[in-house]
């Protein structure tokens, strides 16, 4: 049996003809509850509830609500689209695509009809509003081939009936060929359609009960992915953010046991700051009596010792004992400074271990969350990672790598914010700015592929703009964040000053 029952085309048959009763409606509001689901909240003569939309890459859904959504979220570019086009219209239509994961929706104002398809297509997953032109007018994820703008592509599907698809059979879900299979096709058709429709808990819901195992049968599909995804989301997305925060720790970890090596280095060579003092003073001594362009000096030491001092190519010998008493007072000035650090380092590396260890059970989750949050284990990277080398023509960038790995950019200075935003930021780059404030421009490198970037992603380089503002002590800082496209430099203007549009807003603890 699989782990998890999916929303394949037959669920989606079985939940747009239970939505039929919604047709007729009209949509009193639009409310985001999520990065990837919409709600839409419908009141009519036969109907006053609510249909559930998710392009969630792994929990695709569509479904009746039995019990009202809240809202979690602000609107995102997409459902502020979604308001503004069909808030307030009829919904004049619900019909999948043929026997395909494709549901078109229609809703009808004064202007015109609009077309809002969903497509539960696995981690392409996506939601697109087209205009009565048939133009994408927008997308709630930037995946699969729809391009804002340009003429919406409708997918033909494989088959165009459930029959068809049970008879060949084609176009159906590795899990109902198991089901065919395991039943026989007379007898899945059979239960397909009386029923019952059943919630198996722990891995989904399906129109009738999946062979061996145990079913709650449930007054429609709709309410059983609606409980499904009630009961069950918090707990995976509770091990995903788990699973997410315990590689960002071992992450944090070693690198904290590399800036460890990297310091007793350090402190090693603080230990010979005497030793090159010394070589320093007797460069000075024995020098003159060496030879013009010598390579080494031969000395003796204050043990009376023979020693030989070696001279680089392009120094002299007082250019280099001018080189090593700079060393060994480099050296002993920064020992005391190291070693601190160092004592931080070690204890924060027991630290992390031990809150790798209370990771593994996860009623300790928001206290490893908020622990790290607090001893700022994510951000204070530039003493624990390697430095990146890259050619900035000496403006002052910094760099670091998000929590999944992408590359983090921010400016230091006005000028280097310019250079950032107008020289190196790609158009589909991610870009932020604390909102009504002077921050730093951060940009959020995604390779060209935005949907790349987490959710942990964008809260991380969030933070990093509250942090280089004036905010950097407030609460709940609002920062902006939009493609790199959609930034612009006004002629003239002085350094740091962009403008920007189809931001999204996110709030943050610096």
């Amino acid at each position: 049996m699989t782990a998890r029952i999916p929303f394949d085309s037959l669920s989606l048959s079985i939940v747009c003809a239970e939505s039929q009763v919604a047709v007729g409606s009209n949509i009193s509001k639009v409310i985001q509850t999520d990065e990837s689901t919409i709600v839409f909240r419908l009141s009519g003569p036969q109907f006053d509830g609510e249909i559930t939309i998710s392009c969630d890459p792994v929990f695709y859904r569509m479904h009746l609500n039995a019990v009202r959504a809240a809202t979690s979220m602000e609107p995102g570019h997409f459902t502020r689209m979604l308001r503004d086009k069909i808030d307030g219209g009829r919904l004049l239509s619900i019909d999948q695509i043929g026997f395909d994961r494709v549901v078109h929706i229609e809703i009808g104002k004064s202007e015109g009809e609009f077309l809002l398809a969903g497509q539960f297509f696995g981690s392409h997953a996506n939601l697109v509003l087209v205009s009565h032109e048939d133009r994408v007018l927008a997308q709630m994820r930037k995946v699969g081939h729809q391009r804002v703008g340009k003429a919406y592509q409708e997918p033909t599907p494989i088959v165009g009936s459930i029959q068809e698809a049970l008879d060949v059979p084609k176009g159906t879900s590795p899990f109902l060929l198991e089901q065919l299979n395991a039943y026989g096709a007379d007898r899945v058709i059979n239960m397909i359609r009386q029923g019952p429709r059943v919630l198996v808990r722990g891995i989904g819901a399906y129109a009738f009960a999946p062979y061996g195992c145990e079913a709650i049968e449930m007054p429609s599909l709709s309410a059983a992915i609606e409980q499904y995804a009630r009961t069950m989301l918090p707990q995976v997305r509770r091990k995903q953010r788990a699973s997410s925060l315990e590689g960002q720790l071992r992450k944090a970890l070693e690198a904290r046991k590399q800036a460890v090596k990297q310091m007793d280095a350090s402190l090693s060579a603080s230990t010979r700051s005497t030793e090159l003092q010394m070589k320093a003073e007797l460069l000075l001594a024995f020098g003159p009596q060496a030879d013009q362009g010598a390579k080494y000096i031969d000395a003796i030491d204050y043990s009376a010792n023979p020693i030989r001092i070696p001279i680089s190519s392009n120094k002299t010998y007082v250019e280099e004992a001018e080189n090593l008493f700079k060393k060994a007072k480099n050296a002993k000035e920064r020992a005391p400074e190291i070693a601190k650090k160092r004592e931080r380092m070690a204890r924060e590396i027991v630290e992390i271990e031990s809150a790798l260890q209370s990771l593994a059970q996860l009623e300790n989750l928001e206290q490893v969350e908020e622990l790290a949050a607090n001893q700022h284990w994510f951000l204070e990277q530039a003493l624990t990672r390697r430095k990146h080398e890259r050619d900035f023509s000496g403006h002052k960038i910094k760099m670091i790598e998000s929590p999944s790995g992408l590359q983090v950019l921010w400016g230091g200075t006005a000028a280097a914010n310019d250079y950032l935003t107008t020289r190196i930021a790609k158009g589909n780059d991610m870009w932020f700015h604390v909102r009504g404030h002077s921050s730093a421009h951060v940009l959020l490198q995604t390779g060209n592929n935005p949907s790349r970037a987490s959710a942990e992603d964008i809260e991380f380089a969030a933070k990093i703009a509250a942090r280089s503002s004036g905010q950097k002590h407030a609460k709940h800082v609002p920062v902006d964040f939009t493609l790199a496209k959609y930034v612009r430099k006004p002629r003239k203007s002085p350094p740091g000053t962009a403008t920007y549009s189809n931001e999204k807003t996110i709030f943050v603890d610096p």
